[in-house]
């Protein structure tokens, strides 16, 4: 989906060891998810970014941004 841009997330809890970030609408015209699936990712669409966010026992923010792009 060249040009859109899109935010899904998910909340863990401090035990969880892994997670799934399914595939959220952000509108009806959003087209980032599959219509047939809606939880999964529709074709074509790229992820570029991951972070991960935390906050501390003492309430400080930690985040951690990943960026992955395709080489040409």
């Amino acid at each position: 989906m060249p040009g859109n841009s899109w935010d899904d997330g998910v909340t863990i809890l401090p035990s969880a060891r892994k997670a799934i970030v399914s595939c959220s609408k952000q509108s009806n015209a959003d087209l980032h998810c599959d219509s047939t699936y809606p939880t999964q990712y529709a074709q074509g669409c790229t992820v570029n970014s991951v972070e991960l966010y935390a906050l501390s026992p003492r309430i400080v923010g930690v985040s951690k941004m990943i960026a992955v792009y395709k080489l040409q």
